[in-house]
């Protein structure tokens, strides 16, 4: 893990080398940014986790129904002679319905997963045309993720301004859904 580590720091460091202005005499205007901190700022993933956060407790109380289910069956079985055809049957529909359960828990967090990572990568994917746009704006010459740097010595911190950014923005894309839902809904009252 540690060489992977150096070797990633060697590839940054000479790809920073012929990146960076060489004749310019300044020196380069460098920023880090914390993704994660960035991520956890932003108002699109939070209300994201929000709605993951109600799946998964829907999720839950769907399998703690079918769990209810499956010990009301088992305790029923109680009322049976073990070696009786009526037992091993109830016994066979008990087995069945905890495999259910096992797969439908499976299914459930994988579901919930795949949508995590779908909207991690989305996310990740505003963020770096984010800080495209951000370093044009503000002539950055490199911006390094703050995991992959070290030490910077006057590197600033763009995390929240870049957070700050994504978020006014994404209260305008909503202010105009919401703004055109509206306009549609007073057009389709009017007809």
């Amino acid at each position: 893990m540690n060489e992977r580590f150096f070797l990633r720091l060697a590839v940054l460091i000479v790809t920073t080398a012929y990146a960076l202005p060489a004749s310019s005499g300044e020196a380069p205007k460098i920023a880090v940014i914390d993704v994660e901190k960035t991520l956890s700022e932003l108002q699109s993933w939070q209300e994201f986790n929000a709605l993951m956060s109600a799946e998964a407790k829907l999720a839950e109380q769907k399998l703690m129904q079918m769990k209810k289910e499956v010990d009301r069956l088992e305790a029923e079985l109680a009322y049976f002679k073990p070696d009786s055809s009526d037992y091993q049957e109830r016994r066979a529909v008990v087995q069945e319905r905890m495999k259910d359960l096992s797969r439908a828990g499976e299914r459930a967090y994988r579901a919930i997963e795949e949508k995590g990572n779908a909207a991690v990568r989305a996310e990740l994917a505003r963020i770096q045309e984010h800080v495209r746009k951000f370093a044009a704006a503000e002539g950055y010459d490199l911006i390094l993720d703050s995991r992959a740097a070290i030490y910077i010595a006057g590197g600033r911190d763009i995390s929240f301004d870049i957070a700050r950014e994504m978020n006014k923005l994404y209260k305008e894309t909503d202010k105009k859904d919401s703004g055109q839902s509206t306009e549609r809904e007073e057009a389709t009252e009017s007809k």
